[in-house]
């Protein structure tokens, strides 16, 4: 599961990292994002296109929700048999930027959060996918889940799922709106980055979405 992380890589950043012909958004940093923000994305349209996609999948038939939170992660495993994801699986992809993510490990009472992020502290993307549905007011809104896979490397010492971040070649090819065969589609998220993250804990401050700011991925004995 992820249903936390932050972005806060400057723009020069994002463009020097990622094939980026338009930019449709301010880019602010967080070092808190939760469920129902808008995040950072790229999706294919009229070239690769950086825009903000509220986190938290909202399929389009899904009738009269006020502010529906969505749905925040999708498994990978049955992203092509899912009726909220089958059809986003095959035609709505996105890349979700990130400088690291949070996870919590159950320790008696407590849960620890501890913090992921690549050994070289760069910016890096979430495999993801987008949808777009109308708000009561007759509105098209855009939404997003973090697709995840079973955690490996060290990961898996905090929990049992992670997000499947892709590797320079498999974001090209998830980007691909050419790209349409869900086997095909499986064998791309095979693409991923070594999966051993650096890690550690911080404050429990992150437990609360009004904490935003470097202090939340700060290092806590």
């Amino acid at each position: 599961m992820c249903g936390r992380f932050a972005q806060f890589s400057p723009v020069d950043i994002l463009k020097s990292q990622f094939e980026i012909d338009a930019l449709t958004c301010e880019v602010r940093p967080s070092f808190n994002i939760a469920p129902t923000n808008e995040v950072i994305a790229l999706i294919r349209q009229d070239g690769i296109r950086l825009g903000k996609l509220r986190w938290g999948l909202v399929p389009p038939w899904m009738k009269d929700q006020e502010k529906p939170i969505g749905i925040i992660n999708a498994r990978s495993e049955t992203l092509s048999e899912k009726p909220a994801f089958k059809k986003a699986f095959k035609e709505r992809r996105c890349l979700i930027l990130a400088d690291g993510y949070f996870e919590w490990k159950k320790e008696g009472n407590m849960k620890i959060p501890y913090y992921f992020f690549l050994p070289s502290k760069t910016l890096f993307g979430f495999a993801g996918l987008w949808e777009s549905w109308k708000d009561k007011e007759g509105k098209n809104q855009s939404s997003c889940a973090i697709i995840t896979g079973d955690a490996k490397g060290a990961v898996g010492s905090i929990h049992t799922r992670m997000p499947l971040i892709l590797s320079p070649k498999g974001a090209g090819l998830w980007l691909d709106s050419g790209i349409r065969d869900a086997d095909i589609l499986k064998g791309v998220l095979s693409e991923l980055l070594n999966p051993d993250l650096d890690f550690h804990r911080v404050s429990e401050r992150v437990n609360a979405v009004s904490s935003n700011g470097p202090s939340c991925i700060e290092k806590v004995l």
